[in-house]
């Protein structure tokens, strides 16, 4: 038999020539990378947009103007006359060219500096909008009586805080404003309450007299100038009414007695009283040149003046 014999000095060499060296990927782990690739530049491209995207708009942020806007502001911040408090009290916001809608702190800033306004009770809510609007929620400080000292007269709300402006009383219309005087505490600072049982007792009084007003039932309103409680607690005069109303003749004042509503027997109501006062002024025009009393429950009592008492003799 013939044997045939292969060529083993060309595998021989090809066994002993050295590989090359690499490597290569399947198809599955080619696909899976170029996927990794796509998404890690996606999620850069949606990364630089947004910061691009938030830098516009602070920048257009930072160009539109900050402005209050109130929310169920009270009528009479809306007529004319209180327009210069009104201001005052947007001035106190203190909202600048600089600052930006989208700043956190925007809002909180805002109520705090609006609580420092001698105009603002306080802040319930500030929100915002897009367009640079700061829509506040508060309650305000009205304009109710001027306190009396020393000629001085000084403006103050229902609850007895200090107001602007002061003024001298003489300068005070007596047509518009009922004057407080004789309070005993000393002038609180601006956005402070004065305090004392004797003011609060003429702003009780001055509220009666007010309601009893808008109702068209004070046919003598021009006749009253001041209500007087220097005798508050009978510091003066101790038969003398608690609160006395001062009438715009110097000769005649109404002794009123206690606040209303702390009336004690047998001390006319305040209905009472007033009801007293409409039946004397509408009996006679006008008020005796004397003084009044309408604490009596029975009738109002007209006070004759002592009548001059003849000078000792020097012999």
């Amino acid at each position: 038999m013939k044997r045939s014999f292969r060529n083993t000095s060309n595998r021989t060499a090809a066994a002993a020539r050295p590989r090359r060296a690499g490597w290569r990927l399947s198809s599955s782990t080619l696909w899976l990378t170029w996927r990794w690739i796509g998404w890690s530049a996606s999620l850069a491209l949606v990364g630089w947009g947004l910061l691009r995207q938030e830098e516009y708009v602070h920048a257009r942020g930072a160009a539109v103007q900050c402005r209050l806007e109130w929310v169920d502001l009270p009528l009479w911040l809306e007529t004319p006359n209180a327009k210069d408090v009104l201001r005052e009290i947007e001035a106190a916001a203190d909202l600048r060219p600089s600052d930006s809608i989208h700043d956190p702190e925007l809002c909180a800033r805002t109520a705090r500096n609006l609580r420092r306004s001698v105009w603002v009770g306080d802040v319930i809510r500030v929100s915002k909008r897009p367009d640079g609007a700061l829509r506040v929620r508060a309650t305000f400080r009205e304009p109710y009586a001027y306190v009396d000292v020393k000629g001085r007269a000084y403006l103050v709300d229902e609850t007895g805080v200090r107001l602007r402006p002061e003024c001298t009383t003489s300068m005070v219309p007596p047509e518009d404003w009922l004057v407080i005087t004789g309070v005993s505490n000393p002038i609180p600072a601006l956005g402070q309450a004065w305090g004392g049982h004797d003011l609060t007792a003429g702003l009780a009084l001055l509220k009666c007299l007010r309601d009893e007003e808008r109702q068209g039932r004070l046919p003598f309103r021009s006749w009253l100038k001041a209500i007087d409680v220097a005798n508050y607690d009978r510091r003066e005069k101790p038969y003398d009414g608690e609160l006395r109303i001062r009438t715009i003749n110097p000769r005649c004042y109404i002794n009123w007695g206690a606040p209303p509503g702390q009336e004690v027997k047998p001390e006319s109501s305040a209905a009472r009283k007033l009801d007293m006062l409409r039946s004397l002024y509408g009996s006679q025009g006008q008020f005796p040149d004397q003084p009044i009393d309408v604490r009596p429950e029975e009738n109002v009592w007209i006070v004759k003046p002592r009548e001059a008492q003849p000078a000792p003799s020097r012999h």
